[in-house]
């Protein structure tokens, strides 16, 4: 899965059990490819730098903050490792995510979430390969360097409603 290019990461130098095979990389706790988009941070774990078809990466969001209802063409699951979050559905279906809840977004479904604890919210998240590419491009246009609106509708991504307010 890793590819070829992390040959003899895990593997002793000229171990003939695992010269032809790939090897499993390892990515010490804070490691990482960090991406700031604003206030909110992300940590890319897994994607293009290791040639996966997805991307693992932690998103780590401060009290109050919210991302805005949205759709993106790639499926995307989310796992709540700390804080407390509320989610948002187009239809204003609104549930609360504590530690180990889930959410499964499909493909072109409309989403959005507020971090609603008193701590800092960070969650484990999975999608295709291709979203690492629209937080890199996202990230370098909210610094000046780009255009965010172009940004979004390169990557197909729609704003359908306003930032997930925190609820009362």
């Amino acid at each position: 899965m890793f590819g070829s290019r992390f040959r003899g990461n895990l593997a002793a130098k000229g171990d003939p059990l695992m010269s032809d095979r790939p090897v499993l990389k390892h990515l010490p706790a804070g490691d990482g490819k960090a991406v700031a988009l604003g206030k909110v941070a992300l940590s890319f774990k897994a994607g293009a730098t290791v040639g996966s078809p997805y991307t693992v990466f932690e998103m780590t969001m401060p009290v109050g903050a919210a991302q805005p209802l949205h759709t993106h063409p790639p499926d995307e699951t989310m796992y709540v490792l700390e804080g407390e979050l509320e989610l948002v559905g187009e239809n204003g279906d609104r549930r609360r995510a504590g530690p180990g809840s889930v959410m499964h977004v499909p493909s072109g479904a409309a989403h959005g979430f507020v971090n609603v604890g008193d701590t800092p919210a960070r969650m484990l998240m999975v999608s295709h390969v291709g979203q690492e590419a629209y937080f890199d491009d996202l990230a370098a246009a909210m610094s000046g360097r780009g255009d965010v609106a172009e940004v979004k509708s390169r990557h197909g991504v729609e704003m359908v409603g306003p930032v997930a307010a925190r609820a009362k």
